[in-house]
Parts: structure tokens; sequence; C-alpha cells
């Protein structure tokens, strides 16, 4: 399933890294990922969200709501 993908993709480790950065390395997040990557990460997020969005509307229409 492409959520599942995706979540991995955008998982735990990275988001730790983006919030807190490599602490070990003493790096910020700002020096571990460039504009691209983030414009990357950002797309993949828009993706969930359409597909989260997509399966909360089926679920309602399911239900008669």
């Amino acid at each position: 399933m492409r959520l599942a993908e995706l979540a991995e993709l955008l998982g735990t480790d990275i988001h730790m890294q983006t919030d807190y950065g490599d602490e070990g390395q003493t790096l910020t997040p700002w020096e571990l990922f460039n504009e691209p990557e983030a414009k990357q990460a950002v797309a993949l997020a828009e993706e969930a969200m359409a597909i989260v969005e997509s399966l909360v509307l089926q679920l309602q229409a399911s239900d008669g709501a």
C-alpha cells in the first residue's frame, strides 16, 4: 500500500533528524537536508495527505455520513 511506503520514507528516523538534527555529529537539520530533499519530503507528505483524505471520504460515504 502506498501510504505504508510513504510512512516508511518519512518515518521516525527522518522525523527526528528534521526536528533535532544529528546530535552525535552535532549537525543541525539544516546541515542534514538540502532544499531539493525538503521539497521531496513536502511532496511525499502532500501525497500522503491526499491518500488519507480520500480514505476518510470513503469511510464517511460508507457510513452514510
